[in-house]
């Protein structure tokens, strides 16, 4: 029955090895380098050198406060920029419909004057006294002269806003300056001499924007308090950012000196973090030498066999999984395992047995590492039902120097489902 099992995976193996084999498989054809790599080798080569060099020179606390602190800055400075514009875009836009309103009512306050001829009655004070209004005029439609106020009566308003508005005829108010609104409304009423509707008049208004401008005192408060809100809530994302780089590093420095003094190699991170996990196993493997050499006298060294794991779960033909024996870690799957059972590598690696979601499967595997450990020379076996397909699962312990270093669990196909790709 074994040899049987044993047989298949070489049967797949011969068509891969010769397309390995085949000429022009190993070597492909090798392109000018991308810009994108161009520029990742820059900043490998040029520019992380330099930042890597930072915590040789301040304490690394204060190099990740450096980083915030520039973060930050540079963030409120370029969001400042369109606030400003929406802001001012907003204030000018109310300002435009203020003065136009009150250009408005100048002209309808002065139409009944205007239309029974009576020049002395006409009055720019309803509009002067405005807050803001700096010019209210009425100005003649045919040569463009002031009619009111009395004091300007006669004269050409210097404003070429005004004769530019007169050529449409119609309402018009416009920016003047940064700090300075024009309005215009024409003043018509039936002409006897043309029989129709004419324009004889214009009320204009010079508005003032004042303290509702946005000058560079409101642009520099608002930095500031866009700023210092920024500042806070960066302060606490560094606080947390801080505690959890400093976290891993006092835990694995608390593990790694109670193993010093129990003489243990069982240290262990929760973090899902590849180089810290594989700075963990490493670190077990030294341990676990440290405590051979103590031991056997310096004879007896147990090399890191994880490369080795490894190795051989991607050699098995059949879906398959490598486990340490010390801790019961997941340390490699092969894309056979994951097709087989719908599980990813990146949610089964370097996570313990127990965090498996598959409660059948992860109860099995229990089981077969138990009886490996009792009969390590034997090859401990279920049978298990995954997604309507029946598998045996099979399990056997490798050893180390002194003990188990290893189990691999493989998935065999059973005789009414699993059929071999």
């Amino acid at each position: 029955y074994q040899q049987g099992y044993a047989q298949q995976p070489g049967q797949h193996a011969g068509p891969q090895a010769v397309h390995q084999g085949a000429p022009g498989a190993a070597q492909q054809p090798q392109g000018k380098p991308t810009l994108f790599k161009l520029a990742q080798k820059y900043v490998e080569d040029v520019a992380l050198p330099g930042v890597y060099k930072l915590p040789e020179i301040m304490e690394f606390k204060w190099v990740l406060a450096l980083f915030m602190g520039a973060f930050i800055f540079f963030v409120t400075s370029l969001s400042a920029v369109p606030l400003m514009r929406i802001l001012k875009a907003s204030i000018e836009k109310e300002s435009q419909r203020r003065a136009l309103t009150i250009a408005r009512t100048l002209a309808k306050v002065n139409r009944a004057p205007l239309s029974q001829g009576m020049e002395s009655a006409i009055n720019v004070d309803i509009a002067s006294r405005e807050p803001g209004v700096e010019q209210a005029l009425i100005i003649d439609a045919v040569d463009g002269n002031i009619k009111a106020p009395a004091s300007r009566a006669g004269q050409i308003p210097d404003l070429p806003f005004i004769h530019e508005a007169r050529r449409e005829g119609k309402e018009v108010v416009t920016q003047i300056d940064d700090g300075t609104i024009g309005a215009l409304v024409p003043i018509e009423f039936y002409n006897p001499e043309t029989g129709s509707q004419a324009v004889t008049a214009y009320a204009a208004v010079i508005y003032n924007m004042g303290s509702l401008a946005v000058d560079d005192s409101r642009t520099l408060s608002l930095f500031i308090q866009t700023f210092f809100i920024a500042l806070i809530v960066g302060s606490i994302l560094f606080f947390f950012l801080y505690k959890s780089i400093e976290f891993p590093l006092r835990s694995l420095n608390l593990q790694l000196d109670r193993a010093l003094r129990e003489n243990r190699d069982d240290l262990k991170t929760t973090y899902l973090f590849p180089p810290l996990q594989t700075l963990v196993s490493n670190i077990n493997s030294a341990l676990s030498r440290m405590g051979g050499d103590e031991m056997g006298g310096g004879r007896a060294i147990e090399y890191d066999r994880s490369s080795e794991l490894s190795n051989l779960v991607q050699l098995v033909g059949f879906g398959c999984m490598g486990i340490t024996a010390h801790d019961n870690t997941i340390q490699a799957v092969n894309p056979e395992f994951e097709a087989r059972t719908g599980m990813h590598s990146q949610d089964l690696v370097f996570q313990t047995v127990d965090k498996i979601n598959d409660q059948a499967l992860r109860l099995s595997i229990v089981d077969l590492i138990e009886r490996c450990t009792n009969t390590p020379y034997q090859i401990a076996t279920n049978n298990l039902e995954i997604s309507g397909e029946s598998y045996e699962i099979a399990a056997q312990a490798v050893h180390g120097l002194e003990s188990i270093s290893y189990f691999l669990i493989t998935l065999l196909p059973g005789q009414s489902g699993g059929d071999l790709l």
